[in-house]
């Protein structure tokens, strides 16, 4: 069993093995992206439909509390640290990757430049709603915010509600761990759309991404005075 995979299946076997297999895999991920970042076009040379390069993909999602059961013992706080919620150690310690969850109540958490707050829905950069299978987080030094690309692997992928995705994806989120030639494709609330991705072999791969277009102003990023 290849070294990675071998990290993964202890991970599901062996919890203290999680973090480890984490991180093992972020390695990997990181060393790809620079790597694809070789194929990656100066932005001056974009032009609509044209390929600006390989893009190693992962995905992310709303962490959804009612699938892991357990007491309510670990306390969220806000970003002047006073406790907004209680929730269970499985949900936390994916959220906590994550970014956005919603509680058992239904109200939504999301992670923000002030700490953890509220929020109607789970949000991007700026104002910008998360819009599953279409919203993607994006190194923005690479791919600026705004930017609306066309992934060729996603055209014509059957989602689970049954439609069929049109590969056109919008930069509208940032990760700490997305840099370089990385994209991270939302995916809504919980992490079973996963498996559309793994099942059509495009999980963890180097992806063909075309230009569409860079708006001159977004819920991401205002207009340039």
């Amino acid at each position: 069993m290849p070294p990675l995979k071998l990290a993964l299946f202890l991970a599901v076997l062996l919890p203290a093995a999680a973090s480890a297999a984490a991180r093992e895999l972020d390695d990997v991920v990181q060393r790809q992206a620079l790597e694809l970042m070789r194929t990656v076009r100066p932005q001056s040379e974009w032009r609509k439909g044209a390929v600006i390069g390989q893009f190693l993909d992962t995905y992310y999602y709303n962490v959804i509390e009612a699938d892991y059961p357990g007491p309510q013992s670990v306390p969220v706080k806000d970003g002047k640290g006073a406790i907004i919620a209680w929730v269970n150690q499985g949900f936390w310690d994916r959220f906590s990757v994550e970014g956005s969850g919603r509680l058992l109540d239904g109200r939504v958490i999301n992670t923000s430049e002030g700490g953890i707050v509220f929020a109607q829905e789970p949000m991007g950069e700026g104002n910008c709603p998360l819009r599953p299978w279409r919203t993607m987080a994006v190194d923005s030094k690479v791919i600026p915010l705004g930017t609306v690309v066309s992934i060729d692997e996603t055209v014509g992928l059957k989602l689970p509600d049954g439609s069929v995705l049109d590969g056109a994806w919008i930069a509208e989120d940032t990760g700490g761990e997305v840099r370089n030639a990385h994209v991270d494709l939302y995916i809504g609330d919980g992490d079973k759309g996963g498996l559309t991705l793994d099942r059509a072999g495009i999980h963890l791969k180097a992806l063909t991404v075309r230009y569409v277009e860079t708006p001159p102003s977004t819920c991401a990023r205002p207009a340039s005075p």
